[in-house]
């Protein structure tokens, strides 16, 4: 027979027998059942050993997923907490290792360190309350120039801070120049006392300010002649200390009182070694301007020199009469 309509597909390609030829037993067919049949046995072996190694993959995804179910599963992460620490022998100790607390350890730490500020705090307050416990009374008596009041005024602030009183004795005038620097009025009091006249003296004159640099022996003259009422004041106050500098009757006076006295020089120690040192009056002979260009023979080795303007205005100062028989 002829061959099917389709040139390309199989039945196109398929041969046909004559009943001529089915009669005598010939075909012109292949007969190809065996080698079908074997390979649909090789397909059957096939699927037998995919489906086992399915199966295997089924078992395998089944154990997989009954891990998925659990906590283990999902976040695998290990508990440093469930970790039993390594032993660790003293020579393999790392030294300069820090160790990080853990968020736990952390805040099991914080309150610690929240307690221990809270009662350093509490220290501190009782620390206060003891001084405030302990305040003075404190009188100060300053010489009668500027730079000596303010700087002693400056000092008593620092005092009242610390819960201390202070009742500062200044001449009358000179009350409400200072007034602006009290910082703690509350503790800080200002006593005035009248200046007495001197001759010499221009009316009115209370500090070295208010007369020139020769006059200023003066000014110390009317501030011994303050004495008695400086006494008088001191009796009805009655204080612990009484600071001073120039006024040299007053650690007496305050010892009689019972009051402790304080000498309080706002001048540098090197001023006071190099002018007023005991050294130059060892050999009891009146002093000159000549002694005063070199230092006493104790004082350290410095660069002090003194111009001659200089050496006459310390020799001038230094030399004629302060105060009262001074």
């Amino acid at each position: 027979m002829g061959r099917g309509k389709y040139k390309n597909k199989p039945t196109g390609k398929r041969q046909f027998s004559t009943p001529e030829d089915i009669l005598a037993g010939t075909s012109t067919r292949p007969r190809t059942f065996r080698q079908h049949e074997a390979e649909h046995e090789e397909e059957e072996s096939r699927e037998e050993s995919d489906e086992g190694s399915e199966e295997e993959s089924g078992e395998e995804s089944e154990e997989s997923l009954e891990k998925r179910k659990g906590t283990q599963g999902i976040i695998e992460i290990e508990n440093p907490n469930l970790v039993k620490p390594k032993s660790v022998k003293a020579r393999d100790v790392d030294l300069g290792k820090t160790t990080e607390l853990s968020r736990r350890e952390r805040f099991s730490v914080y309150p610690l360190y929240v307690n221990k500020g809270q009662k350093l705090l509490e220290s501190e307050k009782k620390k206060k309350l003891k001084m405030s416990d302990k305040s003075f009374h404190i009188v100060m008596y300053p010489w009668f120039a500027m730079g000596h009041l303010t700087s002693v005024l400056h000092i008593s602030n620092k005092l009242a801070e610390r819960g201390h009183r202070v009742s500062f004795l200044l001449p009358t005038n000179t009350q409400a120049k200072l007034e602006p620097f009290n910082l703690h009025k509350n503790l800080i009091s200002f006593i005035p006392i009248t200046v007495p006249h001197v001759d010499g003296l221009p009316p009115g004159s209370e500090t070295t300010s208010d007369v020139p640099f020769p006059l200023h022996s003066l000014i110390m003259t009317a501030m011994d002649l303050t004495a008695p009422s400086t006494e008088y004041f001191l009796r009805g106050l009655k204080p612990h200390f009484v600071f001073h500098d120039f006024t040299h009757w007053l650690p007496p006076l305050a010892r009689r009182l019972g009051i402790k006295s304080i000498h309080h020089c706002i001048i540098s120690p090197a001023t006071v070694g190099y002018l007023l040192s005991p050294e130059r009056k060892i050999n009891e002979k009146p002093l000159t301007e000549a002694d005063f260009k070199a230092p006493p023979p104790s004082f350290p080795p410095s660069s002090i020199k003194l111009f001659p303007h200089e050496v006459r205005q310390v020799t001038s100062a230094t030399l004629k009469q302060f105060g009262r028989g001074i």
